[in-house]
């Protein structure tokens, strides 16, 4: 905490300097009036943006040359104000001049903007203007309402940062502003254009791209900022951009970084949150100019429409700034509000409220607060017990000022679901109950409790890291002082499922639901449990409870058929997700599940890879749809598409184990064998618990490779756990085989499959063995019924086509070699036995093709120099090339080969003909 402290005192320390500077910067009276003309407009928002963190504002050691630059031609607020420290909230303030009261958005996620209330941008398209939005981040989803007015809303995240399941959706600014530009170029000439650009880049978790990460490697936030002015350069510098339209740039909040303990925003209403940049471009208007007087969001739309000529909306709670701008007033007789109602809604805390004037703010909180900011600008000292006449002015004010814009909270509400409901949980922004439980007045004050959460974050953070046991610590700490915290106690059910502590999970879950019993979550929650317990059909009864209270909660419904499948009733659990499907058809929730549950238990490859596809397109960062698309893709024999498909998904999580593991297993039978190991060590690493599958993959990995020993460990750790599993037996008997003792390896693998007889990939081991044992009926046979199982297995047709060809039936060989080959066109052995065959045929130049190819395949692989020895040896009466291959294969061969000594023969032999010697 004290190094944060201490960096926040230098902060504010150039803050007071640069306010010292800039008064003297103040023109006079005689500023000529401002020419109102139509003329287009942009306005970029920046998210989480301290003004005490850029140049215009006085800070030097954070390079944001374009914002200074800006400064330079235009005008600076040095008082601006948020109406709220949340996105939405103060977003919807902004694009409509109103009070959150008033449009009734008062947090992110379960509100939406009314289509009731008129946006700028409706009121300027109604004006002929062509309008665009470019947003950088998932809690400005036009779902929110945002989007009213705009011909074009660009909420496509899709060129996002990779990211937690439970993080907030958001995109760099580059790829904004990418979009925005290629719009700008595509925008007539002619048009005027209203035009709005929101980066969220300095939003938490920092992680700013390279060179900033390493030039800012201590202070991330800062490093965040600097990028953002840096791609912000880009738009101020495009051609329609920097000449005609009026110009505003400003924050939607601040960030605390520590002070009064909160390290983000939203929970408390002090100035670290509530204090933004806001700076103003007009052409031939006034230059380094710089306004002291405090002004708020609200004033921006007013001020816009009267800079361009425009027609006033119908209802605004700001005012133009150009009196001010023009020096025709100094000051504004009027109080600014501001608010959170998070606490409340996340919590159960209390409302904050606050109201300013004249450099004097009033918080309204259980323990009322007030400041002289001219003399405390951070707000250390609460002096309203010494101020009783100020105090009470303030808040008979406030109460003035409520009553007056009316302060129903009756907003559009959200359905949300779960995946959205994780995203703004993680970062504190929505609670799991209506928190009706509490009376208003023994709310908990937010600043009491700030410290409490803050153990929530942590808690989260730790969720997230898959540290459950850290977390129920965090968790169960802040319960012992907060006892009816229902987002604790949601967090500390999932923790203690997670630690397979079901019991407890369900004591935790109940009572939450005795304290609130509508919210759908809760009842989920309580399902996932009771199902993991072996109560699936108590499972059902509590998802149906959660439907009740909410018909749209999709995680309820995907449960559901969940449940329904496990219990028999598949055709209910395909009748309710095509239900949900018919409302929603690119869900990624609802087309994973209707994947799970119907399209891979009927095989129906091809129309769960269309339906997967249509639900990347609409969230490519939904992890279990890639993980789906990749194995429906396998499922069809496109074994490298999948491969790419399981890549793209790592570029989105490269954290998810089952990726890896899904990946490293496709790799280690593919020609890009070398990086299965990495990926299915990664997949061990990161799963929670033990996967038997990725030790045997791995452990198949290892012998393939010749790491005997090291396979054979793998193959023991899974049969110490799991002394049955097919699959390590399976892949025991392969080592065994290997190891040169066919009988014993025969003896497992029948074994096996008299357990389980569908096991295919043992069948077609089965068929390996037998031909090494050149038992080549018996051999046909089991890669015949290996293929009846699975017809997508490169290796079984291979096998067969082998039997095939030592039986002297060649050309049916081919045709097996072929289907080998159609499913992996790269499986260098059959393409090297076609060639064996095509050579049997004596078709000698087809088959040399054939062996070359193979060899380019695995160019150090003795037996196939040995093979190509012979053709040209005995085949060909190719001397030198046959020579070239024999030793080759010396070269490549174990000292212990059963044929180097025949090889070294077959040399001096070849040696003497060369010579025209009779050896």
């Amino acid at each position: 905490m004290s190094k944060w402290i201490g960096a926040l005192m230098i902060t504010a320390g150039l803050v007071g300097f640069a306010w010292f500077l800039v008064k003297r910067h103040k023109p006079g009276k005689d500023v000529a009036p401002i020419e109102r003309d139509r003329r287009s407009v942009l306005i970029i928002t920046m998210d989480t943006t301290r003004s005490d963190q850029l140049e215009p504002y006085g800070v030097e050691d954070v390079a944001t040359p374009n914002l200074a630059s800006f400064a330079e031609q235009g005008i600076v607020f040095e008082q601006a104000y948020s109406v709220a420290p949340i996105t939405l909230v103060a977003h919807s303030s902004i694009m409509t001049g109103l009070y959150p009261p008033q449009h009734q958005v008062r947090n992110n996620g379960i509100h939406r903007v009314s289509d009731n209330v008129v946006t700028l941008a409706e009121h300027l398209k109604q004006q002929g203007y062509r309008t665009a939005a470019f947003v950088s981040a998932a809690v400005l989803d036009k779902k929110y309402g945002l989007n009213q007015g705009f011909e074009t809303y660009n909420d496509d995240l899709s060129t996002g940062r990779e990211r937690h399941p439970r993080m907030v959706p958001d995109r760099p600014a580059e790829f904004t502003i990418n979009e925005a530009i290629q719009w700008l170029d595509e925008t007539p000439q002619d048009d005027n254009f209203f035009l709005w650009v929101h980066l969220y880049d300095p939003h938490a978790p920092y992680s700013p791209p390279a060179p900033f990460r390493q030039d800012y490697k201590d202070r991330l936030y800062q490093g965040e900022i600097a990028y953002m002015d840096q791609q912000m350069g880009r738009l101020l510098n495009h051609p329609r951009i920097a000449s005609d339209p009026v110009v505003a740039i400003l924050g939607d909040h601040g960030e605390s970084l520590g002070e009064h303990e909160e390290m983000t925003h939203a929970i408390l209403a002090y100035d670290a949150t509530l204090h933004i940049p806001f700076m103003l471009r007009i052409p031939g208007g006034p230059a380094k100019h710089r306004i002291t007087t405090e002004v708020s969001q609200v004033d921006l739309a007013p001020t816009l429409l009267d800079l361009i000529d425009q027609p006033p909306m119908k209802e605004s709670s700001g005012s133009s700034l150009v009196p001010l701008l023009e020096n025709r007033v100094s000051q504004m007789d009027r109080y600014l509000y501001g608010e959170t109602y998070l606490p409340f809604y996340t919590y159960g805390w209390a409302k904050l409220k606050t109201i300013r004037k004249n450099m004097w703010k009033y918080i309204d909180a259980p323990t009322p607060e007030l400041y002289n900011l001219k003399r405390d600008p951070r707000e250390l000292a609460n002096v309203a017990v010494q101020n009783p006449g100020k105090h009470s002015d303030y808040h008979d004010e406030l109460e003035s000022l409520m009553r007056s814009m009316g302060n129903e909270e009756e907003g559009a509400s959200m359905s949300l679901d779960s995946d959205t409901l994780e995203q703004l949980r993680s970062l504190g922004y929505v609670s799991v109950g209506s928190q009706t439980h509490i009376d208003d007045g023994n709310r908990p004050d937010p600043k009491d409790f700030i410290g409490l959460h803050v153990r929530l974050e942590k808690a989260r953070q730790f969720i997230q890291d898959d540290l459950y046991e850290d977390a129920r610590s965090e968790l169960e700490t802040v319960l012992e002082i907060d006892p009816g915290n229902l987002a604790a106690m949601s967090d500390l059910a999932v923790s203690l499922e997670r630690l397979n502590e079901l019991d407890r999970a369900v004591e935790v879950l109940l009572h939450a639901i005795e304290i609130d019993a509508n919210v759908p979550s809760f009842h989920v929650n309580l399902a996932n449990v009771e199902d993991r317990r072996g109560h699936t059909e108590k499972a059902l009864e509590l998802v149906d409870i959660a439907l009740a209270l909410d018909p749209r909660f999709t995680e309820a419904t995907t449960k559901k058929a969940m449940f329904l499948y496990k219990l028999g009733r598949s055709e209910e659990s395909k009748q309710i997700l095509e239900e949900a499907l018919s409302q929603d058809g690119d869900h990624p929730a609802l087309v994973s599940a209707y994947v799970q549950w119907v399209l891979i238990r009927n095989a129906e490859w091809s129309s769960a890879e269309e339906l997967l596809r249509a639900g990347l397109k609409r969230d490519p960062f939904h992890v279990l749809c890639w993980r789906l698309l990749g194995q429906s893709l396998k499922e069809q024999g496109r074994v490298s598409e999948a491969i790419d498909a399981f890549r793209e998904g790592l570029k989105r999580r490269s954290d998810d184990a089952e990726l890896h593991g899904l990946l490293g297993v496709l790799l280690a039978s593919s020609s890009d064998s070398h990086q299965a190991e990495t990926h299915l060590r990664e997949a061990i690493r990161l799963t929670q618990g033990f996967r038997s599958e990725w030790h045997v993959s791995l452990g198949a990995w290892y012998i393939d490779h010749g790491k005997f020993e090291q396979g054979q460990q793998q193959y023991r750790l899974v049969l110490e756990k799991e002394p049955q599993n097919p699959e390590a037996r399976n892949n025991q008997a392969i080592a065994i085989y290997q190891s040169g003792d066919f009988e014993k390896a025969e003896t497992q693998l029948r074994d096996i499959l008299s357990h389980h007889p569908k096991y295919a990939d043992a069948w077609n081991n089965l068929s390996a063995v037998l031909v090494n044992r050149e038992s080549w009926a018996e051999a046909a046979k089991a890669a015949e019924t290996a293929l009846n199982i699975n017809e997508h297995i490169a290796e079984a047709w291979n096998n067969w086509g082998i039997c095939l060809d030592e039986l002297g039936q060649s050309q049916q060989a081919l045709v097996k070699y072929e289907r080998s080959l159609t499913i992996d066109p790269s499986y260098w052995p059959a393409i090297f036995n076609k060639g064996l065959a095509l050579r049997h045929l004596e078709k000698f130049d087809e088959a040399e093709e054939h062996f070359k190819l193979a060899l380019k395949a695995s160019p150090n692989n003795a037996n196939l120099h040995l093979e190509l020895g012979d053709f040209y040896a005995d085949s060909k009466s190719d001397w030198a090339k046959a020579q070239d291959h024999y030793n080759a294969f010396l070269r490549w061969s174990t000292p212990n080969h059963p044929r180097r000594q025949q090889v070294q023969d077959k040399l001096l032999e070849l040696s003497l003909k060369k010579h025209g010697k009779n050896p």
